[in-house]
């Protein structure tokens, strides 16, 4: 028998997934500018992965909502588009709501292991709002002052934008969630056959 609780699960998985597929096509579109056959200039080229950059911080926050769904405070936050506001509010009402980069390894069919990402070039929680306002600085002109200056954001080259690019994408490329009840979302943006694959899962049992 499917419950309202299983429905409400399958549902979480689906949007979270739908999510996740939106960010694996930024990364991509990452991927190609950095290849360099689209002929930009170079500051154009960083605003383009900046831009990516600044939506995959929006999807990394709307799937930390969508994955928190079953706490009835995180209804209030569903106008909320802000997303360093969103990381913030989330924070408060569950500590361990942010991803956590892992290695997935399948030791045994059915039962797949989650290791530690091995160092910490990742995208951390505390540098998440950092990295929100170094987009917004980007992607804005600001005030008529600072173009009179001439003043632009040193963020903006092709190497600060793989430092941050591949800050996040460490992130959300093999991560975990923790739910409430020791429960977990896990994602990875490419499976054994390249496709998005999330699923809920639980530690095993040591008993």
């Amino acid at each position: 028998m499917i419950t309202s609780s299983d429905a409400f699960r399958q549902q979480q998985l689906e949007l979270y997934r739908s999510i996740m597929e939106e960010a694996r096509t930024r990364v991509d579109a990452i991927n190609v500018m950095l290849g360099g056959a689209t002929g930009l200039a170079e500051r154009a080229a960083a605003e383009f992965c900046y831009l990516q950059i600044r939506m995959l911080c929006e999807l990394t926050a709307l799937g930390c909502l969508v994955a928190h769904g079953e706490i009835e405070k995180t209804r209030t936050l569903n106008k909320i588009w802000a997303a360093d506001e969103i990381v913030r509010r989330l924070e408060r009402l569950n500590p361990t709501f942010y991803p956590k980069p892992v290695v997935f390894t399948n030791p045994s069919p059915g039962h797949w292991h989650l290791e530690e990402f091995p160092n910490e070039n990742y995208l951390r929680q505390d540098e998440f709002g950092k990295l929100v306002g170094i987009t917004g600085d980007i992607l804005h002109k600001g005030s008529l002052r600072r173009l009179a200056k001439g003043q632009s954001s040193a963020e903006c080259t092709i190497e600060r934008a793989v430092h941050w690019g591949q800050k996040i994408v460490n992130l959300i490329n093999q991560h975990r969630i923790g739910l409430i009840g020791n429960n977990h979302i896990v994602c990875a943006l490419a499976d054994g056959g390249g496709q998005v694959s999330v699923s809920f899962a639980q530690p095993q049992s040591t008993a």
